[in-house]
């Protein structure tokens, strides 16, 4: 789809899969490959967990060649461009994936189905409080296809060195969470709370998944969550 001789220095290519409307100013075969990628988990994860019949938006996915050409299009936190790999932006007729090239193509992938896990719930209208929603999106970041088969939950080494490192907040503490909050924005405390986020989630559904009841539990949990039950709260009453 990506013309290899349209390539040049800050020339913008744009390809549209049927799923996806790409625009990147990286390299026309690392952007290939990404976006290659994405349609392969999309159709996987869509096959693993169906749900309930949803429109999905028109979806733009945009392709820095670098952190510096990304930085100007970032959310700002205190004045500053947050730092982050990918930024997702949920409208109602359209979502909005933009994400850097500036790393290793291998760790870039996960960036990208971390985002679109965010795609996903927000267009089956799932309002998810951010540890919720960011550590559904880590968890499924994960999976790997191999042959036929599909897997999820491998180990995310950075996590497990903050996890390993650091004294962990308390639940009450990671579910009053907000876009706003310094634990969400800054340094090593958005790193906490990206790591346990992950580890929770982690916990439930590879760690808990084969005791009785306990797909029903977590249903009843985010039940509640949609019907505005704090999160403290729906913990107890579901768990």
């Amino acid at each position: 789809v990506f013309s290899a001789a349209a390539e040049a220095k800050d020339r913008w290519l744009r390809a549209d899969t049927g799923h996806f409307d790409v625009f990147t100013n990286a390299r026309a075969k690392d952007a290939q490959r990404l976006v290659g990628r994405l349609e392969e988990f999309r159709a996987h994860f869509l096959a693993l967990f169906p749900g309930t019949p949803f429109r999905e938006p028109r979806v733009t996915v945009v392709i820095f060649d670098s952190d510096r050409s990304f930085r100007p299009y970032k959310p700002l936190y205190k004045g500053k461009p947050a730092e982050m790999a990918g930024v997702f932006l949920g409208m109602p007729d359209e979502s909005v994936i933009a994400l850097t090239l500036d790393r290793d193509l291998d760790e870039t992938i996960p960036v990208i189905f971390h985002e679109y896990v965010h795609m996903l719930m927000h267009a089956r209208g799932f309002r998810l409080p951010p540890w919720l929603n960011e550590g559904v999106a880590e968890l499924y970041s994960t999976i790997r296809i191999e042959g036929d088969e599909l897997k999820i939950g491998r180990h995310i080494p950075h996590h497990l060195m903050v996890l390993n490192s650091t004294r962990l907040m308390p639940l009450e503490q990671l579910f009053s969470v907000g876009l706003g909050s310094p634990d969400y924005n800054e340094g090593m405390r958005r790193s906490l709370f990206y790591a346990q986020s992950w580890a929770l989630l982690h916990y439930w559904d590879c760690g808990l998944a084969t005791e009785p009841g306990q797909i029903k539990r977590k249903g009843e949990f985010l039940h509640l969550l949609q019907l505005g039950v704090p999160a403290d709260a729906a913990m107890e009453r579901a768990f």
